[in-house]
């Protein structure tokens, strides 16, 4: 244990160790102004030395501090202190991920595929969430994530290992199955390094083998060889998220969410990243280009203008010998004729453009499907309706136009209000607002199709 005097670290009194590793302690103590139960992650002194350090690990503090998330701990205070550095911490109750598949395992069984959505959908939320605001955690692993007893994940950890001891090429731990190996050749790897991570915690959630770091796959093989095989959609995305090379990776904890969510749905087909070049050794991700239209501008210098041409001096010439007479008019710039000729072929190609046009959309108005008389009107209370009692994404638009991702998971059960509809492709969406999915960074509120609702 860290030595104090008084068991005081800062305005905190220090009531009992709870957890400890090589990098970290970890106490209960009390809030001095909020009287709420708070943890202390107190950093052992030898990863603390060095002005460099100290200033990262201040400035990673305070970006967390800054996150507010309902799937990322609460960081409500943090110092440095007789050498000690320390993160004043929200108290989170309740079973790590790691905990649950070895409970599972235990039992010969393996996470159904309704609660490894559960516990995903905060991952994603708060990862994304993050990433958004410059954060990287670099080192999630199953015992990073906690399921609350309220039944809402949060993801422990930020950066913190990370900066305290970056891992070596040659370093094996209980992290190195979800390590991602740009991270471990000592890269300081981006978003996709948590992808890669995600995607090795996935496979052990819907497995219950934990992946191996030079062979992530291993847990994919093995169910193919009982017979277990995940659906193809789902073993793509697996796939596409621990792809070894970050080029041929998933590129966001977004588009791994819109990926995982829309085959679960099987309303979205799965786009695979390009494969990746064969290499032995792990190259660092590339960092992230301009805009094409501003890289081509600060490029390329603007052109100047021509010199006006030099006038060169001829010499004299014979004057050329009169024209014959013509007995027809000429024709003189600006002619009526010219320009009224063209502006009528103008006038022609639009006319016919129209009519296609016209057409076009004249057929497809006939042959469209009807979506026939919407069940419910702007202002009816509904309740979201499920087959055997599931779950149903909720989304920012009507997916049969168009995909722009999914907003939450609405349960069976759960009831709200609906605020507008819209007639997609032959079938009826609402724009729903649920009360029970309101979380700070999303207000409850988006589109769920007809066949997912009945009247309250």
């Amino acid at each position: 244990m860290v030595a104090l005097a008084d068991n005081r670290l800062g305005a905190y009194l220090l009531e009992g160790r709870v957890a400890y590793d090589d990098l970290l302690e970890v106490y209960q103590a009390t809030h001095p102004k909020l009287g709420t139960p708070v943890v202390v992650q107190v950093i052992r002194p030898q990863w603390m030395r060095g002005p460099a350090t100290r200033a990262a690990f201040a400035q990673l503090a305070a970006s967390l501090a800054a996150l507010r998330h309902p799937n990322i701990p609460r960081v409500y205070d943090y110092g440095i202190e007789e050498g000690l550095g320390y993160l004043v911490l929200e108290q989170i109750e309740g079973q790590t991920l790691a905990e649950r598949v070895a409970e599972l395992c235990s039992q010969g069984k393996v996470m159904p595929l309704r609660e490894a959505l559960d516990w995903i959908d905060g991952l994603f939320r708060a990862l994304d969430f993050a990433h958004q605001r410059g954060v990287l955690h670099r080192c999630l692993s199953p015992d990073q994530i906690v399921m609350r007893d309220g039944g809402e994940p949060a993801v422990l950890g930020f950066g913190l290992r990370f900066l305290l001891h970056p891992p070596s090429p040659d370093q094996e731990d209980k992290d190195a199955p979800y390590r991602a190996p740009e991270i471990a050749a000592g890269d300081l790897g981006d978003a996709r390094s948590d992808v890669y991570s995600l995607g090795a915690v996935l496979l052990e959630m819907l497995s219950g083998i934990a992946p191996e770091p030079d062979d992530p796959e291993r847990c994919l093989k093995a169910r193919a060889r009982a017979g277990r095989r995940f659906s193809p959609g789902l073993e793509q995305v697996l796939r596409n998220a621990i792809a070894r090379d970050p080029l041929a990776r998933t590129e966001s904890v977004r588009a791994l969410a819109r990926d995982m969510f829309g085959v679960v749905r099987g309303e979205r087909p799965l786009r695979r990243p390009p494969p990746a070049a064969e290499s032995r050794e792990v190259k660092p991700a590339p960092p992230a280009k301009p805009a094409r239209r501003e890289a081509i501008r600060q490029a390329s210098p603007r052109p100047k203008p021509p010199p006006p041409p030099t006038p060169s001096v001829a010499p004299p010439q014979a004057a050329p010998p009169a024209p014959e007479p013509s007995h027809s008019r000429p024709v003189e710039d600006g002619n009526p004729r010219a320009w009224r000729g063209a502006l009528a072929m103008v006038l022609a190609m639009t006319a016919l453009l129209a009519l296609g046009w016209w057409g076009t959309a004249w057929v497809r108005a006939r042959t469209a499907p009807s979506a026939g008389a919407p069940r419910f009107s702007v202002g009816t209370e509904v309740r979201v309706s499920v087959a055997g009692g599931t779950s149903v994404s909720v989304l920012r638009g009507c997916p049969t136009e168009f995909w722009q991702g999914v907003l939450g998971i609405a349960t069976d059960g759960q009831t709200g209000l609906v605020e507008a509809r819209r007639d997609c492709d032959g079938e009826w969406w609402y724009q729903v607002r649920i009360p029970a999915l309101q979380a700070s960074e999303w207000d409850g509120v988006g589109w769920v199709d007809e066949k997912h609702l009945e009247p309250r």
